[in-house]
């Protein structure tokens, strides 16, 4: 079936209406907060993405909540990154997200404006406390005055790279403000070395196709990707970013498509690549996987404004607009992200606590992977030259189709030309 854009504007009118129709009838989500009858048995559904291990320390911080809560019972799920999205996405189609949900910040943003989450300012200061939340993160899942996810913690890119192959390979990392072209260099450098090893070992991924880079680097240009939900970068921008990768991909630097799509863990963690770009918090995991802790973390690639970096949400913590629990489900996003029990739990793998309670739960030992975690986070202070980038409402959607073109690119399916003539097509869609 064709749609035109007739028929979209009309779909899009309908919707309106159906949404209109939908505020005049009362909600218990559109209901001011109101303490909970601690003799009343609730259940609550709760989605995030992970995988087992993350799941054991849900189940662990979901303990020390009944202790508290004996009446809320947590039905948890969890998929991986991509099967999680599917999932939720499936929902939102028919209105039926989970009770509380793990969000980014782009789909706290575009849940929120679809009507599908619930607006928590009803419930702050009731049952939710956000006094220790930075007002730039909470910005950052939010649309006007409607709060729609609460921070867990923040992230930040970083390099993080194999010391103990570097070694084997006679190569040092790259020098404190190392440019993008520097780093092409460095994962050239790293895979000419590493073509003799059965299996190959790679310098890294094509990071042209992480649309995060393209977002680093434009910021380093001293662009904002997005201003008042509008892209805010050219077709030119997109080209120039790209030829950053354009020899490597045609030299076969780059970890192949086929051997990235035949692994169930990112490359990195299993020693295919000797070196990643990719959040601060994925340190713990790489470390775990690989068995080893001889891993490098540094700022990533420098542009002409310096590193330009800043923290953004790691995790978000969001309540479906279509519960019928909306107290306890602010309730247990509010001990999710204050308790510094769940502090202690989780450490820094959701990323460096949103809150100062529970910072002050995380149990920094020297030389662990939490206290390198947060003196990297340090680092990025150090060197911050602003807030979190906007968001923009449909950045999921984006994201998604970049990556399709960067494997199509890298697969040598299109050109970088087409890549921007098809990208930019599709945001014309939306």
């Amino acid at each position: 079936m064709v749609t035109t854009r007739t028929a979209v504007a009309a779909i899009g009118a309908a919707a309106a209406i159906a949404l209109a129709l939908s505020a005049c009838s009362s909600s218990p989500g559109s209901e001011p907060g109101a303490e909970l009858d601690p003799d009343r048995a609730v259940e609550l559904d709760f989605a995030w993405w992970g995988d087992a291990t993350r799941g054991a320390l849900y189940e662990e911080a979901i303990a020390v909540f009944n202790e508290e809560y004996p009446n809320i019972t947590i039905r948890q799920q969890f998929q991986s990154w991509a099967d999680y999205w599917t999932a939720r996405n499936t929902e939102a189609a028919g209105s039926s997200l989970p009770d509380v949900l793990a969000v980014d910040a782009g789909h706290a943003v575009m849940y929120g404006q679809q009507g599908q989450l619930l607006d928590l300012t009803t419930q702050i200061g009731v049952n939710l406390d956000v006094s220790e939340v930075q007002e730039s993160l909470l910005q950052s899942a939010a649309v006007g005055e409607a709060q729609y996810g609460v921070p867990i913690g923040t992230n930040s890119l970083g390099l993080l790279y194999n010391t103990a192959l570097l070694d084997e390979f006679g190569i040092a990392p790259p020098e404190e403000g190392y440019t993008w072209e520097d780093y092409a260099d460095f994962v050239s450098e790293i895979s000419a070395a590493g073509a003799a090893q059965d299996p190959p070992v790679y310098g890294s991924a094509d990071f042209t196709g992480n649309m995060q880079m393209f977002s680093l680097w434009l910021t380093q240009q001293d662009i904002a990707p997005y201003r008042d939900n509008e892209i805010a970068y050219t077709r030119e921008h997109v080209i120039e970013f790209l030829r950053l990768g354009e020899q490597l991909r045609g030299e076969g630097v780059f970890t192949p498509q086929e051997t990235l799509a035949q692994l169930q863990v990112p490359a990195f963690n299993v020693g295919v690549e000797a070196a990643t770009i990719n959040w601060a918090s994925s340190l713990g995991g790489a470390i775990t996987d690989l068995g080893s802790d001889d891993i490098g973390l540094m700022l990533p690639p420098s542009g002409p404004q310096g590193p330009h970096m800043s923290s953004g949400i790691s995790i978000a913590l969001a309540a479906s607009a279509n519960t019928t629990e909306p107290d306890a489900a602010a309730i247990f996003i509010d001990f999710l992200i204050n308790s510094p029990e769940v502090g202690e739990i989780f450490g820094t793998t959701r990323g460096v606590p949103a809150t100062a309670s529970q910072r002050d739960g995380v149990v920094v030992e020297e030389g662990s992977v939490d206290a390198r975690v947060l003196d990297y986070a340090a680092t990025v202070e150090a060197v911050a030259t602003g807030t979190p980038a906007e968001e923009f409402e449909s950045f999921s959607s984006i994201e998604a189709e970049w990556i399709r073109l960067g494997q199509e690119l890298q697969y040598g399916n299109i050109t970088i030309e087409e890549f921007a003539d098809t990208y930019f097509t599709y945001v014309d869609t939306l």
